[in-house]
């Protein structure tokens, strides 16, 4: 009984690490993802940043 009930947890236990890589694997898509879609939004905030920059100076509306 306990050989037997010893195989059945290795059985779980290799299943349940098979799970948990399939998640990580997920989960590291996922931030990477994320990760992409900030920098996007970042280097788009900053080019409108430098556009009103620009404007503000030709309306002299920043201290130069």
């Amino acid at each position: 009984m306990t050989l037997k009930h010893l195989q059945e947890f290795r059985s779980e236990f290799r299943d349940f690490k098979t799970d948990t890589a399939e998640d990580m694997k997920d989960i590291k898509f996922r931030l990477r993802k994320i990760e992409e879609t900030l920098t996007h939004h970042t280097t788009q905030f900053d080019r409108v940043q430098e556009r009103l920059l620009r404007i503000e100076h030709r309306l002299d509306l920043v201290d130069a």
